[in-house]
Order: structure tokens, then C-alpha cells, then sequence
């Protein structure tokens, strides 16, 4: 059994093709019996894109 923890940074035109692209994102991971979370709120969005970044910083602590 593995666990890992995978960051990614998803952008979108309008608010309507970002919800779309991201419903097909978490198909995609269900499918691969995988778990997809969205980062709601501004602090936890911007952990998120540091920990996207290529500098080794982890702020999210999922685990």
C-alpha cells in the first residue's frame, strides 16, 4: 500500500468551465480509486500553490 500526496494547480477562464473541469478531474481520480479535495478558502489556496511550487515546501500536512 502506498500513500502520496499530489498538488495541482488548476486554472480556468470563467467560474463555470473551472467547476466543469474540476468534476472531470475528480471522475478521472475515482476512477484510479484515488481522492481529489478542492481547496476552498484563500489561506488554504495559496498553501496550496506553495506547496505546487518546485522550492520543497510542504504547507498543506495532509497525510
Amino acid at each position: 500500500m502506498m500513500l502520496c500526496n499530489i498538488t495541482l494547480v488548476h486554472l480556468a477562464d470563467s467560474l463555470e468551465e473551472l467547476d466543469k473541469d474540476t468534476e472531470t478531474l475528480k471522475s478521472i481520480a475515482r476512477k484510479y480509486v484515488c481522492e481529489l479535495e478542492t481547496l476552498y478558502f484563500a489561506k488554504r489556496q495559496l498553501d496550496g500553490l506553495v506547496t505546487a511550487l518546485p522550492i520543497g515546501i510542504n504547507r498543506l500536512n495532509i497525510t
